[in-house]
């Protein structure tokens, strides 16, 4: 039975592998929209004083948000693998909806910059409140099921 489970566990990690970096894009995309956002609010009376040389590069800051979002991205992969030896009961449907979750982003991805601005804005921050959303489930249920294991032992 470990030998089947093992299994789905490793064809599970491919294919959230696969999906991963499609919602890596999607969410450094999120962080570039909401960039531009604030550019486009500025009214055209403010006075606009750009030095000629820069320290800080335009270009920095989507190395940046991209960093920050592999981080998020990576840490909820790593912990929903984690789920299935804690808690394993919880990693099935916990697989399925971030498969879902993924497939879906990687579908709007594929149609995004044929949409306007102001529904891009709103479906950026929809996908990346449900990215939020559910690794905080996946990483609640991992804590519940490590606390479990501790209260199984007697251990304080």
């Amino acid at each position: 039975m470990m030998k089947i489970m093992t299994g789905h566990k490793n064809t599970s990690t491919g294919i959230i592998s696969y999906h991963l970096i499609s919602l890596i894009l999607i969410a450094g995309c999120f962080s570039l929209a909401g960039c531009q956002n604030f550019i486009k609010k500025k009214t055209t009376s403010e006075v606009h004083t750009t030095p000629a040389h820069s320290n800080f590069p335009v270009s920095a800051a989507k190395p940046e948000a991209e960093q920050v979002n592999d981080g998020i991205a990576t840490t909820c992969q790593k912990e929903l693998v984690s789920l299935a030896t804690i808690n394993p009961s919880d990693y099935d449907p916990k697989r399925r909806s971030f498969e879902m979750l993924l497939h879906s982003a990687n579908e709007y991805r594929s149609v995004r910059q044929s949409i306007n601005a102001h529904s891009r804005e709103i479906m950026d921050s929809f996908y990346k409140f449900k990215l939020m959303n559910l690794c905080s489930e996946i990483e609640l249920s991992l804590q519940r099921g490590l606390i479990g294991m501790e209260d199984k032992r007697g251990e304080y």
